[in-house]
């Protein structure tokens, strides 16, 4: 059975899910481009009551957005008693497709009468009891790549060939003849934002570098240079 939504009779909407996209190392928010929400429920013997609620898509600067139910939306009526699971899934400008779910008690999704003021006029109107409901994403990014070259002394004609890279501790291999090396950097570990990379070579001192990974580039490109006397 299916029953209007309060929106319908009062030209209203009614904002159903706020939240907010930001990026898990660097908390920027990221743009929410389209959005769906389906709905399921099981009452036992019976398999899972699925389907999805017709919403709309309010993106809003910082990557917050809210999800809302338009005039002359249609509302399922839950069983008394079961808990509803609401799953959003979200197409991301950057971020790929980002999916989540809440579970609320039907009570939470029943309507009820609500008192609204507009222009000075109080209408008894009928909304969602428990809306809004919060969500929150946070993505970490895909790893980059780090393309590098290290200078003996800030010298662009002498690169430094044969030092030891080091990330976090973890070896990464050795430099060309040329100075030069690639390495792969993701999201991960304590300090994602800031990470530390040392060059060591037998013949000059071994040198700890504040690396900052720009995961908005799929390519970051440094260089950095080594005393040449230990």
């Amino acid at each position: 059975m299916l029953i209007y939504s309060p929106a319908r009779a009062t030209g209203m909407r009614q904002t159903l899910i706020t939240g907010r996209v930001a990026d898990a190392v660097s908390d920027l928010g990221v743009e929410a481009i389209s959005a769906s929400l389906a709905f399921a429920y099981t009452i036992a013997p019976d398999p899972a009551k699925t389907g999805t609620l017709p919403v709309k898509l309010h993106p809003k600067p910082a990557g917050y957005f809210a999800l809302a139910l338009e005039a002359g939306t249609n509302w399922p009526i839950f069983p008394s008693g079961v808990t509803v699971t609401l799953t959003i899934t979200l197409e991301t400008a950057g971020r790929g497709t980002l999916t989540d779910s809440i579970d609320l008690p039907s009570a939470a999704l029943e309507i009820e009468m609500r008192p609204v003021t507009l222009d000075g006029i109080t209408l008894q109107t009928e909304r969602i009891a428990g809306a809004p409901f919060a969500v929150s994403f946070a993505p970490v990014p895909a790893p980059i790549l780090l393309r590098a070259l290290v200078l003996n002394d800030n010298d662009p004609d002498r690169p430094v060939a044969g030092a030891d890279i080091t990330l976090d501790g973890v070896a990464q291999g050795a430099t060309d003849s040329d100075g030069r090396f690639t390495i792969s950097v993701d999201a991960s570990g304590a300090t994602p934002a800031k990470r530390t990379l040392n060059v060591a070579h037998p013949t000059r001192a071994g040198t700890d570098f504040t690396y900052r990974p720009d995961f908005d580039k799929p390519l970051n490109k440094r260089t950095f240079s080594i005393l040449s006397t230990i």
